[in-house]
């Protein structure tokens, strides 16, 4: 996932149509990221922008590290990285544990592997004279979180002001006809 995230974001930084963007010296007050939010981070820096996420699964262990939230440890994810996943609706502690570990690891790979290339990448397409800080410090620049969790497939922890739940949020508010299949 992490390569696929960098191949999107130079995919659009490199661009024609941004880099045309660029020279228009555009003023930007907010940019806003999905999961994949090293790019709309960069972005911002540039542009000296808040930032927002919009985290569409259920809270990741690495959003703790980023924006600084304490773990709580009764929220140890019942969902969990391994597949098959669990059986029954509770995870193992293999589960969980495993659960743990990614998040290590995914830190490890986002901090270590990818940190070069974002930084080159943002340097050369942003035109940011190698001023461009670590993807750790990106990150933790957001201003606002909108989380998709809720009670159902999340534990309740304590949040600081800036991650909004805002659970349903892509469910259309009137429903749609089903296509028919078959006979």
């Amino acid at each position: 996932m992490a390569n696929l995230n960098f191949m999107t974001c130079e995919l659009v930084l490199t661009s024609l149509e941004f880099q045309n963007w660029l020279k228009t010296n555009p003023t930007v007050d907010l940019i806003y990221g999905d999961l994949t939010h090293e790019c709309a981070g960069g972005i911002a820096y540039r542009f000296k922008a808040k930032y927002a996420i919009f985290a569409t699964t259920p809270w990741w262990g690495k959003y703790n590290d980023i924006l600084g939230i304490p773990d709580d440890s009764s929220s140890t994810e019942s969902w969990t990285y391994t597949f098959p996943f669990s059986a029954g609706p509770v995870a193992s502690f293999l589960d969980r544990a495993t659960n743990a570990v990614m998040n290590v690891f995914e830190y490890l790979v986002s901090s270590t592997a990818n940190e070069e290339k974002y930084s080159k990448l943002f340097n050369e397409s942003l035109h940011l004279a190698n001023d461009a800080p670590s993807l750790k410090e990106l990150e933790a620049n957001v201003s606002l979180v909108l989380s998709t969790g809720n009670y159902i497939s999340e534990f309740p922890r304590s949040f600081p002001p800036m991650v909004v739940s805002v659970p349903g949020m892509h469910v259309y508010e009137t429903s749609r006809k089903l296509p028919q299949v078959g006979n």
